[in-house]
Parts: C-alpha cells; sequence; structure tokens
C-alpha cells in the first residue's frame, strides 16, 4: 500500500511523519466542521464563532467565539497603520 511519501514526493519528511501518527479520519472531521462554518456564513451572512477545536482523546469538539471587541482593536489598529504607510 502506498504511504504519503511515494504519492506526495515533495512532502517533507516531517509532514510525512505527522501524516503517519495522525488519527484517521481527522482531516475529514476537521473538514466538516469547517464547511459547517462556512454553511451558515453563506446561508445567514454571518456566524457567532470563527472556528473550533477537536480534542481527540476526549472526542469533545468545541466552537472559539469570535471577540467583537478584539477584532475592533485589531481593525483600528490595521487603519494607523496603513495610514503611516
Amino acid at each position: 500500500m502506498p504511504n504519503s511519501a511515494s504519492i506526495w514526493p515533495a512532502i517533507s519528511k516531517s509532514t510525512s511523519e505527522a501524516l503517519e501518527r495522525q488519527e484517521p479520519f481527522v482531516n475529514l472531521t476537521l473538514a466538516q466542521h469547517a464547511l459547517a462554518l462556512l454553511a451558515r456564513l453563506f446561508r445567514y451572512g454571518t456566524v457567532c464563532y470563527h472556528g473550533g477545536f477537536i480534542s481527540l482523546s476526549t472526542g469533545v469538539s468545541g466552537r472559539l467565539p469570535i471577540d467583537a471587541s478584539l477584532w475592533r482593536r485589531l481593525r483600528r489598529r490595521c487603519k494607523s497603520e496603513l495610514s503611516r504607510a
């Protein structure tokens, strides 16, 4: 059976080792969560979280809520840096 290094020869050894240690279906699970987030964004025009995490040891998944005040501060900082440039 081919492994990741034979399928993608340009992949680095550390990436190849990480893929070999990874639990099965992790990428599929993460992709499904990302797709659900995008579907909510496209359907409703907004989301209340901007990411999530999955604990493989406990099987628990959680959302990372959006911190509106943090995003306002980042937006102000970006605008001030652009105006100085």
